[in-house]
């Protein structure tokens, strides 16, 4: 082949021509590299201009780089080449969480959170209570490794957790009526605030005690709390009081 010819028509092949030497692998890398990159030239129309662009581009991205801050990994990021890396290279197995990229806030040997621990470390803000299980393909815990939610079993009469609700005006709070959501992974406890004639509804983790949210609603007494069976939806009563707020009240609030 002369090399010697550098036509539109065989561009990459006369540039892949000088990877002969390398080692094979490298050498199919950089081959179709050199073939798709000059395919995308002459199907774009390329002007200089924008080839002059791209380089500066490169360039500014290079120089944000150091020896913390890699700018291309986040650019490859952005292109989707990371994930498409990932995606080639393990593919979906039975029914297996699909493989994914670390991403930008993954932290080599993270510290050890115990089940129903805030991963937020007490950053203000409204809890998100997240949980689930890890097994193999078949529904068995992983191997060598313990069933994922076990833990110790405390003593008979152990207190595993206390929690108070104190109202905005800290008076007599009252708790008059709970329930559990469907999967007991929650526990609804509803009463009333006479500080301003609030009924309180506060939902709670049952595991850890975590408060999960807290709503009131002005003008009744709330003395009984319920939860649909899907546990979508807890549904308060309780009467009203007050001038012109005669009868009962019944909210739904998302569970």
């Amino acid at each position: 082949m002369d090399h010697e010819l550098f036509s539109e028509e065989r561009s990459a092949e006369v540039v892949a021509a000088s990877f002969a030497s390398a080692p094979p692998r490298l050498r199919e890398l950089l081959t179709s590299l050199v073939t798709h990159l000059h395919a995308f030239v002459k199907e774009t129309g390329l002007t200089a201009q924008e080839w002059e662009q791209g380089i500066a581009f490169l360039t500014a991205a290079g120089h944000k780089c150091d020896d913390v801050r890699q700018e291309f990994i986040l650019l490859s990021d952005t292109l989707g080449a990371s994930m498409q890396t990932i995606n080639v290279n393990n593919q979906a197995y039975q029914g297996a969480t699909e493989a994914t990229v670390f991403g930008p806030f993954f932290v080599e040997d993270a510290p050890a959170i115990e089940l129903g621990g805030d991963m937020a470390f007490g950053a203000p803000g409204e809890a998100c209570w997240v949980e689930g299980t890890v097994t193999e393909p078949a529904g068995t815990p992983p191997a060598g490794g313990e069933p994922a939610g076990t833990a110790s079993t405390p003593a008979p009469g152990a207190r595993l957790w206390l929690r108070r609700y104190n109202g905005p005006a800290s008076r007599d709070d009252n708790a008059w009526a709970m329930a559990m959501s469907p999967g007991g992974g929650r526990v609804y406890v509803t009463g009333h605030d006479p500080a301003d004639g609030s009924g309180a509804t506060v939902a709670y983790n049952t595991s850890t005690g975590a408060q999960l949210w807290v709503t009131r609603y002005k003008g009744y007494s709330a003395t009984a709390v319920a939860v649909s069976p899907d546990g979508a939806t807890v549904f308060v009563a309780g009467y009203s009081h007050g001038p012109g707020q005669p009868g009962y009240v019944t909210v739904a609030y998302r569970g």
